[in-house]
Protein backbone atom coordinates (compact mmCIF):
# COMPACT_ATOMS: atom_id res chain seq x y z
CA UNK A 1 0.00 0.00 0.00
CA UNK A 2 1.00 3.47 -0.62
CA UNK A 3 0.20 6.64 1.98
CA UNK A 4 0.46 9.76 -0.18
CA UNK A 5 1.65 12.03 2.98
CA UNK A 6 4.06 9.29 4.75
CA UNK A 7 4.59 10.95 7.99
CA UNK A 8 2.81 14.18 7.37
CA UNK A 9 -0.15 13.33 8.21
CA UNK A 10 0.38 10.78 11.00
CA UNK A 11 3.35 12.99 12.55
CA UNK A 12 0.74 16.15 12.42
CA UNK A 13 -1.92 14.11 14.42
CA UNK A 14 0.68 13.08 17.22
CA UNK A 15 1.56 17.07 17.20
CA UNK A 16 -1.97 18.38 17.92
CA UNK A 17 -2.74 15.73 20.09
CA UNK A 18 -0.09 16.51 22.45
CA UNK A 19 -1.08 20.20 22.10
CA UNK A 20 -4.65 19.86 22.97
CA UNK A 21 -3.24 18.39 25.99
CA UNK A 22 -0.69 20.86 27.20
CA UNK A 23 -3.86 23.07 26.52
CA UNK A 24 -5.76 21.27 28.71
CA UNK A 25 -3.38 20.91 31.26
CA UNK A 26 -2.83 24.75 31.12
CA UNK A 27 -6.45 24.79 31.90
CA UNK A 28 -6.82 26.88 28.23
CA UNK A 29 -8.55 27.03 24.86
CA UNK A 30 -6.81 24.80 22.55
CA UNK A 31 -6.48 27.65 19.83
CA UNK A 32 -5.55 30.21 22.52
CA UNK A 33 -2.56 27.84 23.63
CA UNK A 34 -1.36 27.75 20.03
CA UNK A 35 -1.66 31.05 19.59
CA UNK A 36 0.60 31.66 22.22
CA UNK A 37 3.72 30.02 19.90
CA UNK A 38 2.51 31.21 16.96
CA UNK A 39 5.50 33.72 15.14
CA UNK A 40 3.81 34.47 11.83
CA UNK A 41 1.22 36.97 11.46
CA UNK A 42 -0.11 34.82 8.73
CA UNK A 43 -1.56 31.94 11.52
CA UNK A 44 -2.77 34.27 13.89
CA UNK A 45 -5.07 35.46 10.49
CA UNK A 46 -5.20 31.64 10.03
CA UNK A 47 -6.63 30.64 13.75
CA UNK A 48 -9.07 33.76 13.29
CA UNK A 49 -10.68 32.78 10.41
CA UNK A 50 -10.94 28.85 11.49
CA UNK A 51 -12.25 30.02 14.27
CA UNK A 52 -14.76 32.44 13.11
CA UNK A 53 -16.46 30.10 9.89
CA UNK A 54 -16.22 27.21 12.29
CA UNK A 55 -18.39 28.89 15.52
CA UNK A 56 -15.43 27.76 18.00
CA UNK A 57 -16.76 30.55 20.31
CA UNK A 58 -20.45 29.64 20.16
CA UNK A 59 -19.60 26.12 21.34
CA UNK A 60 -22.42 24.69 23.49
CA UNK A 61 -22.48 21.59 26.72
CA UNK A 62 -21.86 18.36 24.99
CA UNK A 63 -20.13 19.52 21.70
CA UNK A 64 -16.43 19.70 21.35
CA UNK A 65 -14.20 21.10 18.65
CA UNK A 66 -11.45 19.96 17.86
CA UNK A 67 -8.37 21.92 15.29
CA UNK A 68 -5.27 21.61 13.81
CA UNK A 69 -2.65 24.00 11.87
CA UNK A 70 0.18 21.10 10.43
CA UNK A 71 2.67 22.26 8.18
CA UNK A 72 3.65 19.99 5.53
CA UNK A 73 4.88 20.00 1.86
CA UNK A 74 5.34 23.64 2.04
CA UNK A 75 2.56 25.24 3.03
CA UNK A 76 -0.05 24.67 6.05
CA UNK A 77 -3.09 22.69 6.57
CA UNK A 78 -5.99 23.89 8.87
CA UNK A 79 -9.22 21.97 9.98
CA UNK A 80 -11.48 22.37 12.81
CA UNK A 81 -13.83 19.50 13.44
CA UNK A 82 -16.90 19.44 15.56
CA UNK A 83 -17.93 16.73 17.19
CA UNK A 84 -20.83 15.78 19.86
CA UNK A 85 -21.72 13.24 22.10
CA UNK A 86 -24.42 10.30 19.97
CA UNK A 87 -27.39 9.73 21.81
CA UNK A 88 -26.35 5.91 20.81
CA UNK A 89 -23.12 5.81 22.56
CA UNK A 90 -19.96 6.58 20.94
CA UNK A 91 -19.77 10.48 19.08
CA UNK A 92 -21.26 12.20 16.20
CA UNK A 93 -18.92 14.22 13.53
CA UNK A 94 -21.24 16.83 12.63
CA UNK A 95 -18.99 19.25 10.61
CA UNK A 96 -15.64 19.85 9.30
CA UNK A 97 -13.51 22.88 8.13
CA UNK A 98 -11.37 23.05 6.18
CA UNK A 99 -8.56 26.08 5.50
CA UNK A 100 -8.25 25.23 1.72
CA UNK A 101 -8.90 28.81 -0.08
CA UNK A 102 -8.02 31.42 2.56
CA UNK A 103 -4.67 31.81 1.20
CA UNK A 104 -6.08 32.99 -1.72
CA UNK A 105 -8.46 34.81 0.46
CA UNK A 106 -11.99 32.39 -0.54
CA UNK A 107 -14.00 30.50 2.28
CA UNK A 108 -13.15 27.31 3.94
CA UNK A 109 -14.76 24.07 2.32
CA UNK A 110 -16.97 22.86 4.74
CA UNK A 111 -17.26 18.85 4.95
CA UNK A 112 -20.71 16.88 5.82
CA UNK A 113 -19.32 13.23 6.95
CA UNK A 114 -20.28 10.86 4.27
CA UNK A 115 -23.86 10.38 3.40
CA UNK A 116 -24.62 14.11 3.57
CA UNK A 117 -25.22 14.46 7.27
CA UNK A 118 -24.02 13.68 10.68
CA UNK A 119 -22.43 10.09 11.07
CA UNK A 120 -21.74 8.53 14.41
CA UNK A 121 -18.94 6.40 15.54
CA UNK A 122 -19.12 3.90 18.57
Amino acid sequence: MWWRSVYSSTNGFAYESFLDEMARAAKMDPIAFRRQHFDSPRLHALADKLEAVSGWKQRKAGEGYGMSLTYCFSSWAAHVVKVSKAKAGGITIAQGVDGDGLRRGGQPRRHPPAGGGASSWR
